[in-house]
Order: C-alpha cells, then structure tokens, then sequence
C-alpha cells in the first residue's frame, strides 16, 4: 500500500515529505532506514509522542511551503479570518461557502486548534484567502499551552488580515469576551463584519428576535460603523450576502478620497464648530490622505498633537466618515504638527 501510494505521489511531481513516526530510538531507526526504498529525497524520524524531530519536520515544511505563500502574497487576493468562540460555527460558514466539507466540523468546542488556510476563487476569477481560527477563550481560562497557543495565533491574524468575519451565535448575543475580541478588531483599524450565526432559530419567535438584534446593536454600540448579518451557516440562509457585503467594505477600506474633498470636509466642520484645547484655539490648517486599509488622514495643527482631546479626534473622525463614504470601515485620524 505505500508503495503504491509513494508511486502516485511522484507521477503528481510534488513536493513530498515523507514522515515516519513513532521512531523512538536507535534500533527504530535503524528499522526506518527501509523508507529509503520508497526514493523520496525528504524523509523525518519523527516520534509525535515525545515530540522528537518536530522543530525539524516545521522547518522542512517552512522551507517547502516558501514559494506558495510568495505565490499568495503577490496575487490579488482578499484576506478573510474568520474569528469567534468555540463552536460559533466558522468551520461549517467555511464549508457551505467553499460547497463541500473540508474543514472537521463538530459540536464539540475547540475543535479547530490551529489557524487554516482556504484559497478560494470565485468563477468570475476573485480570490479569497479564509483563514479560520481556533476559538478564542479568555486568557485566564487557558490551562493548556495549545490553548494559549490558539490565542496568540488568532490575535496575531487579525492584524496580517484585510477583513475580519466576526462570528457569533443568535442562542448567545454578544458576550463580554466578544467585546474584548472586538476591541482588539478596532484597535488594529480592521474592516469587520458580524456574522451572527444560527438565526433559523428565532424562525417562529419574531420578538424575540427582535430583542436579540437590538441587544446585540448595543452590545456594539463603541464600533457603530460595523455592518451585522444574520445567517444560518447549516442551512445556507444568508450566506450568499457575504461576499458582496465584503466587496463592497473592501472596496471602502481600500478608497482614496481626492485632498481637495478631504479639505472641503475639514473647512465645513471649521466653519460649524470652534475647537479649544486649555482656553488655547485649536487650528486645523489643512488635511490629506496618506494610506489606505485602513483609509488613514494627516490633519496638520498647530498644537502637540498629544494635547489633541479624545473627543475632538472622535468627532472628526465620525465625520469624515459620515460625509467621505466610510460608513461600514473604520478609518485612521493622525494629528501633526505644522512646521
């Protein structure tokens, strides 16, 4: 059988790593010399339960994995992670999407221990990169170092991503541990959308339904500008909207507004409303855009922009995306001093 298999692979003319596990010491290897047989250049003794040769074969599958990820990297592809608790469902959104079941979906929680990646390529030639994560927990609840190696790899996709599908649960709403996940979405300026999954349930409880919507409006009341979509990832309901709303959000995130629009906007909120920082009046001279995702705007003042207050960042901030088109991303406000 595995010399069968072993033909198959090189008519494939793959890259090929042949691993031989459970080789604990030296008459096991000795024994796995035969593997040679097979003729893959590539071959790891590996013992999975003692962790022997791990850090070897990770870094063998780096090596071979380099050019795929280059090859990702400089095609047009929108990068998508799909975060949320344990068994919110992102496996089973990832498998109705793709049409067929990849991912191991069950009911038990923490089923996804690492993240993973989907290249997917719609018939009209867009692509996508999903990237589902594990569950996220509260720190303090992690007793387990894959746990907590599950949370520091989730957190550090949210920042390499262009969108973030948020994922909750119609059963749950937003929890306190959502919020803090969200914070993190809004302090790294992340595109998002909330997903909030399993909504067949309200099919016969209108009100309630209601309600649940209007807790979780409230619940994300510190991210107003965050679209939410109600869906059922087993049924299907609803999940054809998701790449258009994430078209149309890329297409926000990633705007350039012309520096005589920018101004236009930062001149009128001048004319409406006096700014005073410690009895000193604030002067914004003049504005422009410097990136995109997120849409990122220097105003020069004539203050250290330290002293700027929350509040007036805020409400600037609010405008231009009220008045530039930015109504469902989040934008980056940057203060300078004008020479």
């Amino acid at each position: 059988e595995d010399l069968v298999t072993a033909e198959y692979l090189r008519k494939k003319n793959k890259k090929v790593i042949l691993v031989v596990n459970k080789v604990e010491g030296k008459e096991d290897e000795e024994r796995a010399i035969e593997f040679y047989n097979l003729g893959f250049e590539n071959i790891v003794f590996i013992s999975a339960k003692n962790q022997k040769n791990i850090t070897q074969l990770k870094e063998l599958i780096k090596e071979y994995a380099k050019d795929y990820l280059e090859e990702i990297s400089e095609i047009d592809v929108i990068k998508i992670a799909i975060i949320g608790r344990p068994n919110v469902g992102k496996s089973t959104l990832i498998n109705k999407l793709l049409g067929y079941e990849r991912m191991i979906v069950s009911e038990i929680p923490g089923t996804t221990r690492d993240c993973v990646d989907v290249l997917l390529t719609l018939p009209e030639g867009k692509k996508y990169l999903l990237i589902d994560t594990p569950g996220i927990r509260r720190r303090t609840k992690i007793d387990k170092r894959v746990e907590k190696f599950s949370v520091d790899k989730a957190l550090e996709t949210i920042k390499k991503v262009d969108i973030v599908l948020f994922m909750i649960t119609a059963e749950e709403g937003i929890t306190n541990q959502d919020q803090r996940l969200l914070r993190q979405v809004q302090k790294n300026y992340k595109a998002c959308i909330l997903i909030v999954n399993k909504w067949d349930l309200f099919d016969d409880k209108r009100e309630a339904g209601n309600l649940m919507l209007e807790n979780i409006k409230y619940g994300i009341r510190f991210i107003p500008w965050i679209p939410l979509l109600t869906i059922s990832a087993k049924t299907g309901r609803r999940v054809n909207q998701i790449f258009p709303l994430i078209e149309e959000i890329y297409k926000q995130y990633n705007t350039r507004v012309n520096t005589a629009t920018v101004n236009k906007i930062l001149e009128d909120l001048k004319e409406n409303y006096t700014f005073n920082v410690k009895g000193k009046r604030v002067k914004f001279y003049y504005a422009t855009q410097v990136d995109v995702k997120p849409p990122t705007f220097v105003i020069f003042t004539n203050i250290n922009p330290d002293d700027v207050p929350k509040n007036i960042e805020k409400f600037i901030e609010n405008n231009f995306q009220k008045f530039l088109g930015f109504n469902k991303v989040p934008i980056k406000v940057v203060f300078r001093l004008r020479d």
